[in-house]
């Protein structure tokens, strides 16, 4: 499956990367994915001496990624500050949720909950984001609504997968793995096909990108 989500990434990265400064976050970020993907391994040692340096960058870039997604979507919105307030308010209760039913007794297992808050959190702001931009009756035929709508996916999948990893007595991560990647990689090769395949002028000709 880790070869699948890889390509899929790739595919991403390749059809982002025409769009230029308005998602080079995004794009740095698939970058790191790719070989971050690749070189996983499930054995406790290798997580041990190579998760800090291998997980590190990849959260807080698909962080940075989402806040550039989000201002993509967003900008010109005369709600954004009350959309802000009511996503930070909402994100912060999920990511103190995740943080108050964690435990992190050394240096490795500290890595693995800050992650994981970080994922609650963004969750946290694509599910607040997207459901208050629906309620205002957002223009969905844009592109920037389309990438922020599938982004959204990925950081509730990484969200879901953080929480219930906190929580007492769930260890199942070998087994989520596999569909949470199989989530991931369809979203990115949706991203990618929306992309190149419908230019947002198609759907709107008054909003070529």
């Amino acid at each position: 499956m880790k070869y699948a989500l890889a390509l899929a990434q790739l595919f991403c990265f390749l059809s982002l990367f025409p769009l230029g400064f308005r998602y080079r976050l995004t794009c740095i970020y698939l970058l790191f994915c790719i070989p971050a993907t690749l070189a996983f391994r499930a054995e406790s040692a290798w997580l041990h001496s190579w998760y800090p340096w291998i997980a590190g960058p990849v959260v807080f870039l698909r962080l940075a990624s989402g806040v550039e997604v989000l201002h993509r979507q967003t900008e010109g919105f005369r709600y954004w500050w009350r959309l802000m307030g009511s996503v930070f308010l909402v994100a912060g209760f999920f990511a103190g949720a995740g943080w108050v039913r964690s435990s992190h007794p050394d240096a490795l297992q500290a890595m693995v909950e800050v992650r994981r808050l970080f994922q609650i959190w963004l969750g946290g702001v694509f599910l607040t984001s997207q459901a208050f931009w629906i309620s205002q009756g957002g223009g969905w035929y844009r592109r920037s609504d389309h990438v922020a709508a599938l982004f959204g996916v990925l950081a509730l999948n990484h969200g879901v997968v953080s929480f219930l990893s906190g929580l007492q007595g769930w260890g199942n991560w070998p087994g989520a793995s596999w569909w949470s990647w199989g989530i991931d990689a369809a979203v990115y090769l949706v991203m990618g096909l929306r992309i190149r395949l419908v230019p947002s002028w198609r759907l709107n000709p008054e909003a070529r990108p």
